[in-house]
């Protein structure tokens, strides 16, 4: 039963987006976390803050450091891949544009 779940639950990666957490306040540059997902941001938010609860997660010290309320979560760019390999490519790739501005 549960196989059948995670099938009929494929993922469409066409909606990707790259986007970093970050604190509402001033913070120094390596305060930031990098990610990707397919879901709309505020949905993914919402995620990060109840996964933040349950687990211990890569951006865990972020939420740990500055409070859970004073997350945001900021858009970097909407992208249409097929595969999820494309995905940590076009992340790995955002970051270092972004990375080269700082």
């Amino acid at each position: 039963m549960e196989e059948v779940n995670k099938q009929s639950r494929k993922i469409d990666y066409k909606n990707s987006k790259i986007f970093i957490l970050e604190p509402k306040t001033q913070h120094p540059e390596e305060d930031i976390f990098y990610s990707s997902t397919t879901q709309p941001i505020f949905k993914r938010l919402s995620q990060f803050k109840k996964d933040n609860l349950k687990k211990n997660t890569s951006y865990k010290w972020l939420f740990d450091k500055y409070g859970i309320d004073n997350i945001k979560i900021v858009l970097i760019k909407y992208f249409f891949v097929i595969i999820k390999k494309k995905i940590k490519k076009k992340l790995k790739n955002s970051i270092k544009r972004i990375e080269k501005k700082i």
